[in-house]
């Protein structure tokens, strides 16, 4: 049986070697790209003899969550010779990347998965979803002329205006990546050196929004869009419209869940689009005890969370939950509620509710009435997603 290792900078031309293959495709950027990612980021793998078998990459960041900054990471790159698939390697690197989080001190982890079920025996949980907008370039709304400009800017330009207006956005104060400027240039200027940028600046000269897209063939793809005020929003979507003449179709994959919450739609005198929730992203709490500290919980009575955590046996266990504050303990009189991390990481980050979790059995308490006063203190927001790994 192999051990995981963690892969040092002489084992790049490896883990090039060994994406390819199992991707079966040059990484998006090029080699130059993985390289600089390589170079930010944490990988483990396993080999025979002299041999990479497997690897995964562990990218440690910081996320907002309750106006705080939390630290947690994203997991990808998870790949494997096809003749050692099937020996247990992934499984073995996925429980070492685990162990890695928690020393390090982060508190969630998030993963774009192949598979759902494979990554919820380690305790992940489907936790983020995304809206697939679609317009006909002639439904598209056209938005208003108002104070202030449009410039288009190149990305050496623009990065720091819109890192700016990304860090303001109301919308990614609830589970969003607090990006590095090495993010920025990786997931934006390196791997997709395609997309172009405008912005909206007020009429003192103020970045108040953004537009990052691309055109692919008749379609005009939006890949990012935020804004701070109305006149942002009014501008932005002049800009985009103005774009109706050249295109077939419009295409903006929005990190919400819900199209109330894209301003854009309510634009529309006539509703003539098309939408379609992507799931998209798991996650899982890495550390209990220090996410349940942020979420700042004011409730007076002591409650019990009985939590199956296979993966990570530091989250398994009894807790008992006072003034917001987790502590382990043997037995308890206070009422409980019981199930595996993946539930409380649904219930606990605002992706499911309470009562959805209980009806499907995922959750348990025989103490229903107090355990919706604690429903009531968690956060009522979807978490939101941008980012992709």
């Amino acid at each position: 049986m192999g051990q995981p290792v963690r892969l040092e900078t002489e084992h790049f031309e490896e883990v090039y070697d060994l994406y390819r293959y199992a991707f079966h495709k040059e990484p998006r950027g090029g080699k130059a790209a993985l390289a600089y990612f390589y170079d930010q980021t944490d990988s483990f793998g396993e080999f025979e003899g002299n041999q990479l078998t497997s690897q995964i990459t562990q990218i440690p960041f910081q996320i907002t969550w309750s106006n705080q900054q939390v630290p947690a990471n994203g997991i990808g790159n998870v790949g494997s010779y096809p003749e050692f698939r099937g020996n247990g390697a992934a499984s073995r690197i996925m429980m070492e990347t685990l162990q890695n989080a928690y020393d390090r001190g982060d508190v969630l982890s998030y993963l774009a998965p192949f598979s759902y079920g494979f990554y919820g025996r380690f305790g992940y949980a489907h936790v983020f979803d995304h809206l697939k907008i679609s317009w006909q370039a002639d439904n598209f709304p056209q938005g208003k002329r108002a104070a202030g400009d449009i410039q288009r800017l190149d990305f050496k330009t623009a990065q720091p205006l819109m890192a700016n207006i990304y860090a303001q956005a109301p919308q990614f104060k609830n589970g969003a990546v607090i990006r590095e400027k090495w993010w920025w240039q990786y997931y934006f200027a390196m791997k997709t050196p395609q997309t172009q940028y405008a912005l909206y600046l007020d009429e003192y000269g103020e970045p108040q929004g953004y537009v990052a897209y691309e055109f692919e063939n008749m379609n005009f793809k939006i890949r990012e869009w935020v804004t701070l005020t109305t006149n942002a929003l009014l501008m932005t979507t002049r800009f985009i419209g103005s774009h109706a003449g050249a295109f077939e179709s419009f295409l903006y994959e929005s990190p919400v869940s819900q199209i109330q919450d894209v301003p854009v739609i309510q634009l529309m005198t006539e509703p003539q689009f098309k939408v379609e929730v992507v799931p998209y992203m798991q996650a899982r709490i890495i550390n209990l005890v220090d996410f349940v500290a942020t979420l700042n919980i004011q409730l007076e009575n002591t409650i019990v969370f009985n939590v199956t955590d296979e993966s990570a046996p530091w989250n398994g266990g009894r807790f008992e939950l006072q003034q917001g504050r987790l502590q382990r303990i043997t037995q308890s009189q206070a009422p409980a509620i019981s199930g595996s991390i993946q539930a409380f990481t649904q219930w606990l980050m605002g992706y499911r509710t309470l009562d959805n979790l209980l009806l499907t059995g995922e959750l348990q308490t025989e103490n229903r009435d107090v355990m919706q006063l604690l429903a009531s203190d968690l956060p009522n927001q979807k978490p939101i997603l941008a980012d992709y790994f």
